[in-house]
């Protein structure tokens, strides 16, 4: 029995060291231009000394994102010392985006993973995707842009690209309603709410590209107007100082800003030897500087029996 199962042991292992299966994985070129056929071929190579019935697997990817394919396989039976190939990759390059595109491949028995390979290849000066962006502006100089556009009068919609591009556009309004224009061009909003506007941009050797814009329509240009700080009401009114409203607001008052010259006014918003004037000069609208505080207390308190020195 020990013989018999000794046996066994030795064919097992001389089956596994005869069945030997190589894969190789090549490019046609490495580089692919317009009107070129990226192809990929998987050679798979029986050097065992018995018959091999393999799994052949593989996939696609891109830097570009556009070509990310399902894992596929086919089945191979290879006899010993036979080599058979595949193409696993096999397309013309116009319709594929500039990038680097890897070909993933591997060879299995059963669950068994015994190779696996990768290629690389480039795709060059083919196609590209369109950076481009809607402007939406007061006429067609477009000096002026707009984040919005108004109702019953004439907007000037364009697409700004460092592409030579050609580009129209589908403008969906509030209630559902759609118009094409072509851009760049004008357009005139009839209701307030918020327009959905699809651009399409295409080219030669541009990938055709949508993308949507939502712009709201106003009905009136809102008006900005600048906020009166200062008042002069003579009063010093919260948000005027000594700065923005000289006016209401003389050096010295406690009104938060502190002035640093020395112009002969203590002012109280300083911290302590900020303002070079506090040093002997009494603050204008606020208390006496200090060294003036001290000289009458230390005499009321000399004459209690108290000696003090400020």
């Amino acid at each position: 029995m020990k013989r018999i199962i000794a046996l066994m042991v030795l064919i097992v292992l001389a089956t596994s060291a005869d069945a030997a299966v190589q894969l190789t994985l090549t490019a046609t070129k490495q580089t692919y231009s317009k009107g070129d056929i990226a192809q990929v071929i998987a050679k798979v190579k029986n050097t065992g000394t018995t018959n091999e019935t393999i799994r052949l697997t593989w996939s696609t990817s891109s830097d570009t994102g556009a070509v990310e394919s399902d894992l596929d396989f086919a089945f191979m039976t290879i006899k010993p010392g036979e080599e058979k190939e595949r193409k696993i990759f096999n397309q013309k390059v116009d319709s594929l985006l500039d990038g680097v595109y890897k070909v993933n491949s591997g060879i299995f028995r059963g669950q068994e993973l015994i190779d696996r390979k990768e290629v690389e290849f480039t795709v060059q000066n083919v196609m590209k995707i369109p950076a481009f962006e809607l402007k939406a502006c007061k006429d067609s100089t477009c000096s002026e842009t707009l984040s919005y556009i108004i109702v019953g009068k004439p907007s000037w919609l364009k697409v700004e690209s460092k592409d030579n591009v050609q580009a129209k556009a589908q403008v969906t309004t509030p209630d559902g309603k759609t118009q094409n224009l072509s851009l760049p061009g004008g357009y005139t909003p009839l209701n307030q709410g918020t327009y959905a506007v699809k651009i399409t941009v295409s080219g030669d050797g541009l990938k055709t590209t949508e993308k949507t814009t939502m712009i709201p329509a106003v009905s009136e240009e809102p008006k900005l107007t600048a906020t009166e700080v200062c008042n002069a009401n003579g009063a010093c009114d919260d948000g005027e100082n000594s700065l923005n409203c000289p006016e209401d607001c003389t050096i010295g008052m406690n009104d938060r800003p502190c002035k640093q010259t020395s112009d002969g006014i203590c002012d109280q918003n300083c911290g302590p030897n900020a303002d070079p004037d506090c040093a002997n000069a009494e603050p204008k609208g606020g208390l006496p500087c200090i060294p003036l505080l001290l000289t009458p207390i230390a005499v009321i308190l000399s004459a209690v029996g108290i000696n003090f020195k400020p």
